[in-house]
C-alpha cells in the first residue's frame, strides 16, 4: 500500500523528527531540515540545500513531500498602514490574514511623552519598525459572536496547521520589515482547533524556525473552557502568551 504524501510543513521539530527517522536521517540533520522548512520557507531538497542530508535521502524525502500553498488573491492596504491579504486554498476555501505595523518601542514611548506634554499632533504616525501578523485559525466560525462578521459564515472547517503557517511565510516574505509577533485574532475560534493552533504557535516560536518571541504571540478567543483549562494546565509558557478573551 501506498503511503500518504508527507507534508513537513505540518509538524513541529519533534514530529519532523520522527517522520524522517524512516528515511535514515538523524536528529541534527533533522534539525536542519525543519530549519530549511519553517525558518527559510523552502520546499524540496536538492543535493547540497541541507549539510549531512546525503543525495540519496534527500531524493527519498523529495518523493516522499508535498508542498501544498495557498493563492494570494488580494492585498488591500489602508491609510493607517494595516495590510489585508485574502488567501485561496487547494479546496478552495477562503480566508483572510492581516499585517499590522508597528513603531520601535523607543519611538512608541517617545510619543507618549509628547502627547502628555500637549506636543504631539492629533494624529501623529510613527515609522514602521516591525510588523505582528494577525492569523486567522478557521474557515467560517460557528460561535456567531455579534460584534464578528466571520460568525456570519458559520463553522465550515478548522485550518491545518501549515495553513496557518502559510498565512505567516506569506507575509514575512513580502514585508520589507522582520515580522515580530504573532496573534490569532483572524478568522475562527482558535481554541475549536486548538491542536494546530497549539503547534503552529510552538512551530512559530521554535529558535530554528521564525523564531517569534513567545511573549510576542498571543490567542484571543470567545472563552472555550475546556480549551482554556487544558492550556493553562499545560506546559505553554515558552510557546505563546497567556489567551486573551473577546467574549
Amino acid at each position: 500500500m501506498q503511503s500518504e504524501p508527507l507534508n513537513l510543513r505540518n509538524l513541529n521539530r519533534d514530529e519532523l523528527t520522527s517522520a524522517v527517522a524512516r528515511f535514515g536521517i538523524g536528529p541534527d540533520v533533522a534539525s536542519r531540515i525543519f530549519a530549511r522548512v519553517h525558518r527559510d520557507g523552502a520546499a524540496g531538497f536538492p543535493p547540497g540545500s541541507v549539510r549531512g542530508l546525503s543525495h540519496a535521502a534527500g531524493a527519498a524525502l523529495d518523493a516522499a513531500c508535498v508542498w501544498p500553498e495557498p493563492e494570494v488573491l488580494e492585498r488591500r492596504q489602508a491609510a493607517d498602514g494595516f495590510l489585508k491579504y485574502l488567501f485561496k486554498f487547494p479546496d478552495g476555501r477562503e480566508i483572510e490574514a492581516v499585517r499590522i505595523p508597528l513603531p520601535a518601542p523607543e519611538a512608541a514611548r517617545a510619543l507618549k511623552q509628547r502627547r502628555r506634554a500637549g506636543q504631539a499632533a492629533p494624529l501623529e504616525a510613527l515609522p514602521t519598525a516591525k510588523y505582528t501578523v494577525c492569523l486567522s485559525s478557521q474557515v467560517g466560525c460557528a460561535l456567531a459572536c455579534d460584534f464578528c462578521a466571520t460568525g456570519r459564515l458559520g463553522g465550515i472547517r478548522s485550518l491545518k496547521t501549515w495553513e496557518i503557517l502559510a498565512q505567516h511565510r506569506a507575509i514575512a516574505a513580502e514585508a520589507d520589515h522582520p515580522v515580530r509577533g504573532a496573534v490569532f485574532m483572524g478568522m475562527g475560534e482558535p481554541f475549536l482547533n486548538y491542536e494546530n493552533v497549539i503547534r503552529a504557535a510552538r512551530i512559530l516560536s521554535d529558535p530554528a524556525g521564525p523564531a517569534i518571541s513567545a511573549k510576542a504571540i498571543s490567542i484571543s478567543t470567545a472563552g472555550v473552557l475546556p480549551a482554556i483549562r487544558r492550556f493553562t494546565a499545560t506546559d505553554t509558557s515558552h510557546t505563546v502568551s497567556a489567551p486573551t478573551s473577546t467574549g
